[in-house]
């Protein structure tokens, strides 16, 4: 007997399969129809299927075609009506990016600032695409708006609709240029400029020597020379923080804000900014200080950072009564140089003198208030990272400890979180300072200042959310993060935070 074989390849979806035959519509529209027993095999790839099929030439009489609706005459009027062949699965703007429309999102596309039309590339089912009612080709230019509608018409007519909007950052951008590489080690920018304004030579690395590039990665920054970002004070080392996790883009802000009310010495600051990499959006990012010896920061002694582990190269050492491990950030000290190892002895001596609860040597040694606004700062967070990470100490010319209040925070307000329960008060020095009466003391009057400042503090929430919601929602445009989703965050974020402020309330009375 002869075989007519017949061979299809085209986009998914392909078919669609009733109860007894197989539909293969081609992406020129056309349509047939053929029992399943005479499909011999399918294989698919994320692109395209192939279907092989075969069937006795001395049954088939002809092979037709449906007839398809005209581009003149689509109904662009008609009600939505979703079948597999008017779906939009996503688009790629020009800018190193591909935006989802899984889940029936409306996503919020950003791109880079004066940005006034892109060219869209889409990956659809659908044999039409129509553009703000304007039948759209390959191609053609869409200008930057909000609720640019798209509607992806099927061979027979049947409409989906969808909508993105196409903006701009409202914030300041952070623009830089690599050599092609960014990594967990310093490599040389070929430029960085901050909304427009070119600044002098740096070096960036992935902070904590860690980079992912499937990640939204952390950067420190090392200029050549002393820079002024966006109005805070000239330094040469920066950082841009990530918001990693963070949908609501505030968290790392708001415990920068709290730092501030709580205490009346030096904290860094930190300003929003969307960053590009390469012409690539990476996001909404904080440009923060980096606790440094300098004038406006830390104004003289020495800087550490006590974490849970060091990074390759760092200069540090672990105490021995409570395994604290201390990085030395500035100045540099060599592993063993000297003034590391006599920060060693400082520190073990004040470790010892907590040990022994000689209150009046450690009162010396330690400023017992700057520990009590970093616990209250971090204990309102809900930081589960205190005393492991990022937790900023400096010694000053009298050898006298000092704690900087102020924490990197986008992964602490946890409104999935419990607000019961401690953090930074039941580790390390804590356990054994909150025996102390002087630092109960501070660390209540510390706490006073935030139960006055509460309705600020949600007010603040209220106003900043808003400024940035754009942002905010734009840094999640490969999600289905959306302006509701948005509200609920910050609404689960506030009534969290009160529910923390009041737990703290009745265990500090």
């Amino acid at each position: 007997m002869k075989r007519l074989l017949l061979t299809f390849s085209a986009c998914v979806p392909l078919l669609a399969l009733s109860q007894g035959d197989v539909k293969v519509t081609f992406t020129n529209n056309k349509t047939i129809s053929l029992p399943m027993e005479a499909v011999d095999s399918m294989q698919s790839d994320p692109t395209q299927q192939t279907i092989h099929m075969s069937y006795s030439s001395d049954d088939v009489k002809k092979i037709s075609f449906s007839e398809t609706v005209s581009e003149s005459d689509v109904d662009l009027k008609a009600s939505d009506k979703a079948q597999p062949f008017n779906q939009l699965f996503s688009m790629s703007t020009g800018y190193k990016y591909v935006v989802s429309f899984a889940d029936g999102a409306n996503p919020i596309v950003p791109f880079p600032p004066k940005t006034e039309s892109f060219v869209p590339s889409f990956s659809t089912s659908g044999s039409y695409i129509f553009i703000n009612g304007k039948v759209w080709k390959e191609g053609d230019e869409v200008k930057i708006g909000k609720n640019i509608e798209v509607k992806v018409v099927a061979y027979n007519g049947d409409v989906r609709t969808y909508h993105f909007d196409a903006v701009i950052p409202s914030c300041p951008v952070i623009e830089i240029k690599t050599n092609g590489l960014l990594s967990g080690d310093w490599s040389d920018l070929k430029s960085i400029s901050v909304d427009g304004k070119a600044l002098d030579a740096c070096k960036i690395k992935a902070k904590g020597g860690n980079y992912n590039s499937s990640e939204k990665n952390s950067f420190n920054i090392k200029f050549d020379s002393k820079q002024e970002i966006l109005n805070i004070t000239k330094n040469k080392r920066w950082t841009l923080e990530a918001n990693a996790g963070d949908f609501a883009c505030i968290r790392a802000l708001l415990g920068y804000n709290i730092a501030s009310r709580v205490s009346g010495s030096w904290n860094p600051q930190a300003k929003e900014v969307v960053l590009m990499v390469d012409d690539a959006y990476m996001g909404f990012y904080l440009i923060s200080e980096q606790p440094r010896v300098c004038k406006g920061r830390v104004e003289s002694g020495m800087v550490m950072c006590i974490e849970d582990a060091p990074d390759e190269g760092d200069d540090f050492f672990k105490s021995r009564l409570f395994n604290s491990v201390f990085i030395m950030k500035d100045p540099e000290t060599g592993v063993d140089g000297a003034k590391l190892v006599r920060t060693r002895e400082v520190m073990e001596k004040l470790e010892q003198a907590i040990a022994d609860k000689k209150w009046s040597q450690v009162h010396d040694m330690l400023d017992i208030e700057s520990v009590a606004e970093w616990t209250v700062v971090n204990e309102i967070a809900k930081n589960d990272k205190s005393f492991a990470s990022d937790t900023y100490i400096y010694i000053d010319d009298d050898k006298k400890i000092h704690f900087i209040p102020s924490t990197q925070s986008a992964k602490a307000f946890n409104a999935d979180s419990d607000a019961e329960g401690f953090t930074a008060y039941d580790r390390n020095w804590l356990t054994l300072l909150k025996d102390d009466s002087d630092f109960n003391s501070a660390l209540k009057k510390a706490f006073e200042k935030v139960l006055k400042a509460e309705s600020e503090i949600l007010s603040w929430i209220d106003k900043t959310s808003d400024q940035n919601v754009g942002d905010a929602l734009a840094n999640s445009y490969s999600s289905s993060f959306n302006s509701e989703t948005y509200k609920n965050e910050i609404a689960d974020l506030k009534d969290w935070l009160s529910a923390r402020i009041k737990w703290l309330s009745s265990e500090w009375k």
